[in-house]
Formats: C-alpha cells, structure tokens, sequence
C-alpha cells in the first residue's frame, strides 16, 4: 500500500494549491485592470461609403524628403490601389518629382486630385513648381482644383501679395478653380486673400488648439460656416481635417487610434448632414514629419506607414485595442517569479506574499505597456538608442523595485526570523573561549581619542586577549609616539607599531598585524580607531564560533557623539536603518555585508583566503564576499557592543559614502563573475541575489545622476530650438519617478517597522540618505572607468564663514539642483500647452529636491552644536548596555 501524505507534505500541496490560486486571481485582476478603461464605444457613426478625400504624401519609412528621396512609381501606383478603396479624391503638396506624377497615376485608379504646389522662400524653385503645376493641371483631366502654396503666408514663407499674384498667374493658365491652403485663422486676418481665390482651402486640425474630439467636431463646423458667411457664395474645401493616434497630449487634446477613429467618424456624420467638404489629414503615416511637428506629426494617417488600417470605420472602437496583448504578455512575464515566491516563501504571511506578487505584476504591466509603446513608434537609430537606454533604465528599475519590495515584505511581514543571531549569554558546554588579537588600524589619530579606544579594550571582561595597534604611514612623530606610551601604560596585552612606509594602506595595516599577532590567536577581530566598546563584546559575540562553519561575525557600528547636533543625528539614523534593516534581513540568508570595524573573523578562515585585498579600498566588504565565496557563513547580531563618531563635516559624511560606493563597483567587477556563476564558487543563489541588489541600489544613483544631467541638456536644447529638439517621451520619466518614490517610501515604511526612531528623525534619515545620491552615483561612475580612487580636491573653505563652507562642501549638487530647476521653468513656459511637459517639469524639480538636499545637510552640518542636556550625558562614553540592542528614540 502506498504510505500516507505526511502532515509536511500534505503542507506543502495545500501552499501549492494555494499558490496556483493566487496566482489566478492576481491575473485575472491583471487582465481586469487592463478591461475596464478599454472598453469599446459602441455608439459611434458608422462610415458606410467612400470619404470624400486625402490629404496624400507618397513617402515611406525609408524615403527622407528633405535628402531628396522619394518613393518609386511601383510603391505610388500600390499607395493609389488602396486609397481608391476609402476615398474618391485625394490632394497632393508639390508638384515637383514624383508627386508631380501622382495625377497620372490616380487618373488610372479613377481618384479625382485637387493638386499642390509648394511656396518657399526659394522664387527660382517656386517658379519650377508654378509651372510644373500648370502643365499638370493642363495634362490630367483628373485634376478638379489646384492649390498655390500651402501653409506658405503661415510660415511667413511669402506675403498674402505674393501669393495672391501667384494665384493670379495661374489663374490666367489653368480651367481649374484656384486657391491657396490656409489655416482657417489665415483666412480670416486676409480677407483679400479669401477675394482672390475661387475656392477656399482652408485647415482646421482642432489637435492643435487643444480641444477634445467632442469640442473639436463642433469647433470645426462653426469655423467653417464663420468662413462661409465672411465669404458668401464662395465654395470652401476643408483641405485638413484629422487628429493624431499617437504623440503628445496638448491641453485637452489626447492623440490615440480611439480618438483619430472617434474624430473621423463623427466628422463625416456631421459633414454629410450639413453639405461640408473634407479632405482627411492624412491618407499615410509620414514618419519624417515628427523632426517638423515633433512626434505626433508621424501619427496622422488612416493607414499606418506600412500600409496597414489602424482602425475600423464601422464597428465598436476601443480606447486601446492591443490591450488583450499587452495584458497577456504582463501575466506570462510576472508568473514564473509569482508562483515561486508563492509556492517556495512559506516563511512570509499571505498578506506579504499578496502584496509582492501584486507589485510583480505591476512591474511585469509596466514593462509590457513600455514595450508596446516602443513597438507602436516609428524610430530611426537615435529612437533606437533611446530604446535601448530606456530597456536598461527599466531593468534597473524593476530590480531595485522588486529588491526593495522583496525586503519590505521580509521585514514587515515575515513569521519570524531565519536565523536570530542573538548575543551569546554563556557559552556552549564544551567549548574554550578563543584567544582573540584585536586588530586597530590607526593612521594620524589624536592621542585623546585613542586613549578613549584603548582604554576600552582594557576594560573587556574576557580572559584571553591581545591588543595590536597599528599605526601605518603617519609623518609626525608628535602624533604617533604618544600612542606608543598610551600602549606601553596599558600593559603587555597591549602592542604598538609605527610602520612607515607602508603600503596597501588600512589592508595592508591588518596585513601587517596578521604577520605580527600572537602565534596562538584563534579569532582576529578589528575596531576603527574612534571606537568604544562594551566589556561584554567578545565574551557575548566569540561563542558563535563554536559551529565550525562560521567564518565571520559581525555587530553593528553604532555612535556616541550625535546627540546634541541636528547634522550628526541624522547621520547616526542614516546609519542605523542599515544595520536595524538590511543586515538583518541579509543575515536570514546568510548574507551580511562585513564591515571593517566591530567584526571577528576565524583566523584559519581568513589565511585560507589569503588575508586582506590590498587592491580594493573597501577591503571588509570583499573580504566578507571571499569568504563566503569559499564555503565559509557568517553570523550577524543585531546588538550594540561599540560606539564609533559620527563625520564631523558634510565633506567628510560624502567621501566615506564616495569610498563604499568606489570600493563596491571595485569589487563588482572582481567578482561578477563568481556571482554569474561563470565561475564556480560555494555562493548560494540568495548571496548572489543580496550583493546584486545591494550593488543595483548603488547603480541606481549612478542613473540617476545620468538622467539629472541629461535633463539639463537635452531640455536646454528644447527650450532653445523646440523646432528641432523636442522633449523625450514620458516614458522615460516613469522609471525616474517610480525610483524616486519607491526610495522614500521604502526608507520611511521599513524604518517605522524596524528602526526605533521618532518620524522626525525618520525623514532626517530620510533627507540624509537622499544627501548622498550625487556622491554614490558619482563614485559608481568612476568605479564602472577607472580601478584606482580617483583624487578629489577638497574645496578649501576652512577660513570662510560657515555658510560659505557649507556651499563649498555642496557645490556641485547645488549647481545641479539649480540648473534643473531653471530648466523646469523654461519647459514649463515653453511647453506648458504639452501635457507631457508637466511629468518632466515634475522629474527636475524631485531631482532638484534630490540634489538640493546636500546643500541643506551641508547648512546643517554648519549649525553649532547644542549645548549638551545634561553634562552627565555629555561626558558619557558607553551608552547603558541595557538599551544597546536597539537606538533610543532621542
């Protein structure tokens, strides 16, 4: 008989089953968020026989107009084939080359053709096209009007006298009646114009005056019977009429395939019940329009530039009819990450599993929709570019996303800790407290402090220790020998070395130690020169070597000193949602970054991976990756046992964040190849996953820092030529946006569930981390070109006022914040008709916010300190260890 389902496995086939109906539901709502705004409009008036007219220009995808490329006569012949299937008439705009030809050609489709010529500021050329013009019209009995210039007394091409002689001049040549194509309010401020002509051909394209389809129907009718009563008993053609399927929003005016059917089938209701003759605007997408009219001049055709209907002129219309699609493709991409996030994190409550398989397939939505719109456009290679950039710029955004949305859900909503790496009260049975060298790397460090430090160690309560302080490279002997005394009065245990010249700097100082420590030590653990520690640190933290696979163990680094200064307490919370949050999440996989002061490492771990890289600049952080690299795990608890002090300057805050950044892409690229697995290593797939998150968060300024710059540019650009720069799509701007919000809400959220803080001090976290987005993306830039730390120039600001040393220490980020916001300004007077200008208006001034930031830590780093509340509190040096496992809410 087979064996009975275990309670464990019936558990497990129940949170499949689970699983697999969530899933269903979270698609099913996927396909519903796409449904509800697409459905379709069913009253709309049906076109039932062939409109009136196009508006035709011949050019493909492929064809520049302005280079002189022009379709062949086959492609014309082919374009005429299917226009002669919609429209009985069509209207051309030159009569040079192979639109000159196109009369012939319609004649044997049997299309009427109300014939163009072009009007610029070229008289020889214009004298070409009059002529051209006059023999064609002469030529084909097809041809039933002729049109003298377009749009030419609009773009200020030729005067309304100029015109009117040329129309004069043809009217002596041809039978045809003549006119110009004018818009409607052309016609209207020249009346002579309208005097001259036999009919009038005017454009109404009601897009451009940013009305909605509805108002633009009536606006249309009531500007053509305007012109009728200015010009009774005179014939009037409405040579544009159409709206856009794609572009830009320009006021009430939204561009999309429901809109252009929309317009066009309650136009032509309307036109066949009031006598009105109209010519749509257009028979063909033109692609190479939009470096004329911007990105909505490709967009105005009935057919798409392959050839293709884009809508249907009888049937039920829908506001996006790829919808089905698109929703489609977001379920496929979000289900195999949803099922098994479902299925295999049992250790997360369903409200947290909801909640991120939710956010996945809005991720996966986002990158559907983003991917449609690109497949939608018409682009040539700089469009191309752009694509590509935006598939990186989404990428990153949905892996930052999903990170910080996966270590949301950990934090808030998991049922309890991996593996709770608490403080060791007493030690196994059976197992030998390790002799321990503390290792203190010291390079021009005032006695006062050392003593501090120093003292410290003297005062741990564990029975066997060594003290190696290491003091590599400083010049004057008046800083370092009082050091030596300092040793040499706190006994034997304690041992100093002056090493000069010595390379490798803080690496090669813990090199130097390695090869000078007690023959018998066990366990290396290393403190910051500045750092205070509890006596309780190594009898508490040195038992959780007794598993003989623990590498590493790490506690927090906490401080002493930020009390009494608004700029160093928000540093010190800056610091503390790092290890209250992320290290605690990273240590349930097995996962934490090791840092360089407050850790212990097994001393047979470390020589079995060669000690120390000199090579990299954050040499704690690649060690701690070795290790694990090698099979070795590591132990993190969330206990304060050492106080550091805080930077002193906002100067000082930014080079150590530039130096973690710089030392991170450093080891990035020494070590992607391990986290690829191209090359083999113990790493298991969520240590890989951490340090390509942690690495992405990193990066992710740096993108950001190339999308404030390029707004800079690329917006100057627009506000000075808007005629031949436009702005980007929005597109661009949602990940930009998304990242920005996604950054502070997850600081502020995690920081309510795991960091013990006031709000005020939360949004002072908040705005310190922000500070630091210009220094980070900067060092990630630096790190991806160069493989040494490059040298900055300190601005000398020390003789100068506080104010002015503030915007020293931030200059570049304000010059930055304010060149952003001068830009938003321009594109806000500029383009204000442009709904789309509102989001980039939006993006610059967040990312001013973002880097006007630094300027304000920078005015507050400047702040004198407060006066302390107590001088007790001030003269303390250890906090009360009862009230070390978490920060006080001060």
């Amino acid at each position: 008989m087979p064996a009975e389902p275990t309670m464990k496995t019936r558990g497990k086939t129940r949170g499949w089953i689970g699983a697999v109906a969530v899933t269903a539901v979270i698609a099913l709502g996927n396909v519903a968020f796409w449904a509800l705004p697409n459905q379709h409009e069913r009253e709309l008036p049906a076109v039932t026989e062939p409109l009136l007219g196009a508006a035709y220009s011949p050019f493909r995808p492929e064809n520049d107009p302005k280079a002189g490329e022009e379709p062949t006569l086959d492609q014309v012949r082919e374009d005429l084939s299917l226009v002669a299937t919609t429209f009985r008439e069509i209207r051309t705009y030159s009569s040079l080359g192979i639109q000159g030809q196109v009369p012939a050609i319609a004649r044997e489709r049997g299309l009427k053709v109300t014939m163009g010529s072009w009007l610029d500021k070229d008289e020889a050329k214009n004298d070409r096209e009059i002529e051209s013009l006059v023999q064609g019209a002469r030529r084909n009995p097809n041809v039933t009007r002729v049109l003298v210039g377009n749009e030419s007394v609009l773009r200020a091409d030729q005067t309304v006298d100029q015109v009117i002689a040329r129309i004069r001049q043809v009217k002596s040549q041809v039978r045809q009646p003549v006119s110009t194509a004018e818009p409607w309010h052309v016609w209207l401020e020249h009346p002579e114009l309208g005097r001259a002509v036999d009919f009038l051909a005017i454009h109404i394209l009601p897009y451009w005056e940013g009305l909605t389809v509805d108002q633009s129907i009536e606006h249309t009718v009531a500007m053509h019977n305007r012109l009728k009563r200015m010009f009774p008993g005179k014939p009037i053609l409405i040579a544009e009429a159409g709206w856009p399927s794609d572009g830009r929003a320009f006021n009430a005016a939204q561009p999309s395939l429901a809109q252009e059917a929309k317009f066009i089938r309650k136009l032509n209701a309307r036109a066949k019940a009031e006598g009105i003759s109209f010519y749509l605007m257009e028979a063909f997408d033109q692609p190479w329009k939009r470096y004329d009219e911007g990105g909505v001049g490709a967009y105005w055709g009935y057919w798409n530039a392959d050839r293709q209907p884009k809508f249907d002129l009888t049937g039920p219309v829908a506001p996006l009819p790829a919808w089905p699609a698109i929703a489609l493709a977001a379920a496929l991409i979000a289900l195999p990450l949803n099922l098994y996030f479902l299925g295999r994190r049992r250790d997360v409550s369903w409200t947290g599993r909801i909640a991120f398989v939710a956010l996945v397939q809005a991720s996966a939505g986002l990158v559907a929709w983003v991917g449609y719109r690109f497949a939608v456009q018409y682009m040539d290679i700089s469009g191309a570019v752009a694509g590509g950039v935006l598939a990186v710029m989404m990428a990153m955004l949905v892996i930052l996303l999903l990170s910080q949305t996966l270590e949301f859900v950990e934090v808030l909503f998991a049922r309890g800790r991996k593996r709770p790496s608490e403080p060791v009260e007493t030690a196994p049975d059976g197992f030998k407290l390790p002799k321990v060298s503390i290792h203190v790397p010291a390079y021009n460090e005032p006695a006062d402090m050392m003593r501090e430090t120093l003292a410290a160690l003297a005062r741990l309560d564990y029975p066997d220790f060594e003290v190696l302080v290491i003091d590599n490279n400083t010049k004057d002997e008046a800083v370092w020998r009082p050091l030596e005394r300092i040793c040499e009065e706190l006994g034997p245990r304690f041992r100093f070395f002056h090493v000069s010249p010595l390379a490798g700097f803080k690496a090669g100082a813990l090199n130097y130690a390695l090869r000078n420590m007690a023959d018998d030590a066990e366990v290396v653990a290393v403190i910051d020169a500045d750092y205070v520690v509890s006596p309780d640190w190594l009898r508490k933290m040195t038992p959780h070597f007794a598993d003989e696979t623990v590498g590493f163990v790490q506690s927090p680094q906490d401080h002493r000193d930020w009390q009494d200064h608004p700029f160093k307490a928000a540093t010190n919370w800056e610091y503390a949602g790092f290890f209250d949050i992320g290290m605690v999440q990273r240590n349930d996989h097995n996962a934490i970054v090791q840092h360089g002061t407050m850790t212990m490492i097994r001393r047979a771990a470390l020589e079995s991976v060669g000690g120390w890289s000199e090579w990299c600049i954050c040499e704690d952080t690649e060690l701690g990756l070795r290790l694990m690299e090698n099979g070795w795990s590591s132990v993190y608890s969330n206990h304060r046992f050492g106080w550091g002090v805080t930077p002193d300057s906002f100067m000082a805050y930014k080079k150590q964040r530039f130096r973690w950044a710089y030392g991170g892409m450093q080891i990035m690229r020494a070590h992607m190849g391990r986290i690829i697995g191209r090359t083999p290593s113990a790493l298991k797939p969520m240590q890989k996953y951490h340090f390509l998150s942690g690495w992405a968060g990193w990066a992710a300024d740096a993108v950001g820092l190339i999308i404030a710059v390029m707004s800079v540019i690329w917006g100057a650009l627009a506000i000075a030529f808007p005629a031949i720069v436009e702005l980007p799509s929005s597109l661009f701007v949602v990940p930009a946006l998304a990242g920005f919000a996604i950054r502070t809400i997850h600081i502020i959220g995690l920081y309510q569930g795991r960091v013990n803080c006031s709000i005020g001090n939360r949004l002072a976290a908040c705005l310190a981390g922000l500070s630091l987005s210009f220094t980070i993306g900067t060092a990630v830039l630096y790190g991806l070109i160069t493989r040494h730390l490059p040298f900055f120039r300190t601005p000398k600001a020390e003789n100068q006022p506080a104010l002015m040393q503030a915007f020293q220490m931030a200059r570049n980020e304000t010059i930055l914040a304010v060149s952003l916001i001068g830009v938003a300004i321009g594109i806000s007077i500029v383009y204000a008709p442009f709904v789309e200008s509102r989001f980039w208006v939006t993006l610059m001034l967040l990312q001013a916010a973002n880097y006007g930031s630094s300027l304000v830590m920078a005015l507050v780093a400047a702040l004198p300190a407060r006066k302390a509340r107590k001088a007790a509190a001030a003269a303390a040096i250890i906090p009360n260890p009862a009230d070390s496992t978490q920060h006080s809410a001060a």
